[in-house]
């Protein structure tokens, strides 16, 4: 009987994903740049571009145009595989005096800063709102964070805490 309720379930699931949604498949070929860079890489649909990261930096590549352009250089560090994006901002953690902190760029006015965080791993980003995991050095919990990127509000997300005992 489940198998018979899925057969039937079929079409209706096919029309919520597919019917309501209007999109054309397209092959894009980014020339000379690795299958491993491209991995990782984003559409964004809202400037018909495709931002990825390099051993150099980043770059969007204009769909229409084909063409790459280069975002940010990251060239001292090389490549940076956690990193968000969207048509406003590009965030991405990366070592300062070795502490890993957060970077921003600003898409429109073109300007970099370095958001003094306790960054850890898993750069999200929402509308102008980044969500990040924190280790706090003095306190080892892991803690979810969010900053607004136009105002500077951060706040606690989530923390966890409680320690771990092994043994019986």
């Amino acid at each position: 009987t489940f198998m018979i309720a899925l057969f039937l379930a079929v079409p209706f699931i096919q029309q919520a994903f597919f019917d309501k949604q209007n999109f054309t498949i397209e092959k894009v070929v980014i020339p000379n740049v690795p299958y491993d860079s491209l991995i990782k890489s984003t559409y964004i649909e809202e400037t018909n571009e495709i931002v990825y990261s390099t051993d150099t930096g980043f770059y969007a590549f204009d769909v229409e145009k084909k063409q790459a352009s280069l975002l940010v250089s990251t060239s001292e560090v090389g490549r940076i595989f956690d990193y968000a994006v969207s048509e406003n901002w590009l965030v991405w953690g990366q070592p300062v005096e070795n502490v890993e902190k957060i970077h921003v760029y600003n898409r429109q006015t073109h300007e970099v800063s370095v958001l003094e965080t306790d960054y850890f791993y898993g750069i999200e980003l929402k509308n102008d709102t980044i969500i990040y995991l924190s280790l706090l050095e003095q306190n080892i919990s892991p803690i979810y964070m969010t900053i607004n990127l136009k105002t500077g509000h951060s706040q606690t997300l989530r923390e966890f805490k409680g320690s771990s005992k092994s043994g019986p």
